[in-house]
């Protein structure tokens, strides 16, 4: 129930100030976040407050992180590719909240990392198992409630994934990128434009830079747009413990 707290303190708020007329969503993303940047919490700010203005209430928002399995699985087909293990993954991300909530205005988003999907073994998680793990747990902690659970990605990943007919979904649309719309099945599909300027650099290019012996001044300047300097330093101090 820990993991859930928070959704019931805001449920307590909302009747207390008699807006439980609203509809109720928990925003979910997943991904091996190896390591998350910036433009992963972004797209879940972006996609709550965009909901928030339609009238929808944002009660949490979860972040799963995948587990080692599917990293491990990942390393046959990608070339060269290289990860944090879970346990490192969790610690990354938590640092990433914590300074992500410095911020007093990001508070709202109420952004919690569900682990249950990285602790899993064997093969890979698919995200409406995660989504329905979450809606499972929601159902048994507050059986009277009505609360939606919407999955949330980038456009990059919405146009090559097949998996989510009949799941609602709100996609956050890369710049220069061209949404293939899909609405099939009975689901609700949202699709917001990213206006931060965190889509040119990507975890594989933190990788790579966090690989070299040293990090020069001017790609550090550009590193700190994207990843907090904790989680940096972090990574950095950490990055032999990478599986390669």
């Amino acid at each position: 129930m820990e993991l859930y707290t928070s959704i019931s303190e805001r449920l307590k708020e909302l009747k207390e100030k008699k807006l439980n007329h609203k509809k109720k969503i928990v925003l979910l993303t997943t991904g091996a976040l190896n390591p998350i940047h910036i433009g992963h919490l972004n797209i879940l700010k972006i996609a709550a407050d965009n909901l928030i203005k339609k009238g929808y209430e944002i009660l949490c928002c979860f972040i799963s992180p995948s587990a080692d399995d599917y990293l491990n699985d990942k390393k046959s087909w990608t070339k060269n590719f290289v990860y944090f293990p879970f346990e490192l993954r969790l610690e990354i991300l938590k640092l990433a909240i914590k300074e992500y909530n410095n911020n007093p205005n990001n508070k709202k988003y109420n952004i919690r990392i569900h682990d249950w999907e990285g602790r899993q073994e064997g093969p890979w998680i698919d995200a409406p198992f995660v989504k329905q793990q979450i809606e499972e747990d929601i159902k048994k902690f507050f059986p009277n409630e009505e609360i939606f659970t919407y999955y949330v990605c980038g456009s990059d990943n919405y146009n090559k994934y097949k998996g989510m007919d009949g799941v609602d979904i709100v996609v956050i649309n890369r710049k220069g990128e061209k949404i293939k719309y899909n609405n099939k099945g009975n689901r609700e599909l949202f699709v917001f434009e990213n206006d931060f300027e965190t889509d040119e650099m990507i975890s594989t290019e933190i990788r790579n830079e966090l690989m070299k012996n040293n990090i020069d001044n001017n790609i550090k300047e550009k590193l700190y747009k994207l990843i907090y300097p904790s989680v940096l330093d972090f990574a950095k101090n950490n990055v032999n413990k990478m599986i390669i």
